[in-house]
């Protein structure tokens, strides 16, 4: 038995290689899609559990950021689903994120923020190439990986039931791939495909420094969408080294007639959600 486990172990491994949009290797142990059917259904729930903003000039002004975005991101990744969701949470939190399965959130305290549909256009397509990336399905690859090693032993000398037991636990993974966060590493890689893509879909890449030096002074509690991520000034430094490079494909984006026009209207103030008696 453990030598016929680590034999499946060391052929995962073998067949598990992968490379990144920027070129970087990575350990995929499974596909996105294995991981869309988890995503959609936290999605569900996240749009019966927090209020909407169903308001038309919002949702408009979302989608006219967001819909560039994704046209350029599934013409350049065949792999991408070709229709996705949108939703617009009311809330005051700072955050955006996209999921594997073409599944988009962006909360109004987001939209407040963002000066400019340039700014909002940074966020977003720093969180679709979290997507075109495969970071849910990279990080879960390395969760399953480290559950494996971790019972090799406990399967070898377990009885039936107790094998059982392990292998259903190695079977959430793909809910592991949407819930934990994201890495540092993928949070600059992120970082560099997301300005990418919005200079393609005629963005100023220049915002996404602005953007982020917004996010630096946002008080003095750091917003969620920061908790997980590099430190923002620092961000905002390296965003602005990467200008060089993709300021040439918003001037070429913007000669082909890629001008978004996109009108922020007012953001109504979010709903207040009364607590529930326990």
């Amino acid at each position: 038995m453990p030598k016929l486990i680590t034999a499946l172990l060391v052929s995962a491994l073998l067949s598990a290689c992968a490379t990144s949009p920027t070129g970087r290797k990575q350990l995929m142990m499974v596909d996105s899609n294995q991981i869309a059917p988890a995503a959609a259904e936290s999605f569900e729930q996240m749009k019966q559990q927090e209020p909407l903003e169903r308001g038309q000039a919002v949702n408009r002004y979302v989608h006219c950021v967001i819909d560039p975005l994704i046209v350029e991101a599934t013409a350049d990744y065949e792999f991408l689903p070709p229709n996705w969701e949108i939703a617009v949470f009311s809330s005051d939190t700072v955050n955006a994120f996209a999921m594997p399965g073409g599944k988009v959130g962006v909360y109004t305290g987001l939209l407040q923020l963002a000066e400019t549909p340039d700014q909002l256009a940074a966020v977003m397509g720093h969180e679709i190439a979290h997507v075109i990336a495969r970071h849910s399905a990279e990080r879960m690859s390395t969760a399953q990986l480290t559950v494996i090693g971790m019972t090799l032993a406990g399967i070898a000398t377990a009885n039936n039931e107790q094998q059982s037991i392990i292998m259903a636990a190695l079977g959430l993974g793909a809910y592991v791939g949407v819930q934990l966060p994201f890495s540092r590493t993928h949070e600059t890689e992120a970082d560099d495909i997301g300005q990418r893509l919005m200079a393609k879909a005629g963005f100023d890449p220049a915002q996404a420094v602005r953007l982020w030096q917004l996010m630096a002074a946002n008080g003095k509690t750091p917003p969620e969408l920061l908790s997980t991520h590099p430190d923002p000034t620092n961000r905002a430094e390296r965003l602005r080294q990467n200008l060089k490079k993709k300021r040439p494909l918003y001037l070429q984006a913007q000669a082909a007639g890629k001008k978004p026009q996109c009108v922020k209207p007012v953001i109504p103030e979010a709903v207040k959600v009364e607590a529930k008696a326990g």
